[in-house]
């Protein structure tokens, strides 16, 4: 598949709009996805054995928690497998404090493609995506040499 290919099948899955894409926003109903259900339910097990009065009862606890995959990650994958399409958030940049610049950019594995998607912050408004799906392009990683003096 090629970048044209890849950006007609973001269109079918996100019918919504780019935002979608951008925020890889999709419904979150955990009935259909039971496998997030799961995941769900070994995170709490995990926290109620071994967080007590706020507090990890052994110093590597609070590391293998945080690598439990959460509800919200299993849905994401499997949303992507649904979409036929197999991708990874490489790179991002944004948000309060970071002026209005805007970017993600999302590496399609099978096909070795990356897709920058770019918006525009605003405080108070957040992110706009305001050339809709003609905001993405096709990127690639290019290293760079740079002289710094200290």
């Amino acid at each position: 598949m090629n970048y044209q290919e890849i950006l007609e099948k973001l269109k079918e899955f996100y019918p919504n709009g780019v935002e979608d894409f951008a925020y890889e926003e999709q419904s979150y109903d955990f009935e259909n996805y039971p496998e997030a259900l799961e995941a769900q339910k070994v995170r709490k097990e995990f926290r109620k054995l071994h967080l007590i009065d706020n507090k990890w009862d052994n110093v590597e606890n609070p590391k293998i928690y945080f690598e439990l995959p959460d509800e919200y990650e299993v849905i994401k994958k499997l949303s992507r497998k649904k979409a036929g399409l197999n991708w990874v958030e490489v790179d991002k940049y944004g948000g309060e404090g970071k002026g209005s610049t805007w970017y993600s950019i999302k590496y399609f594995i099978d096909y070795d493609i990356y897709i920058k998607v770019d918006g525009y912050y605003q405080s108070y408004n957040g992110t706009e995506f305001y050339d809709g799906w003609d905001c993405c392009s096709e990127v690639k990683p290019i290293q760079k040499t740079i002289t710094v003096f200290e």
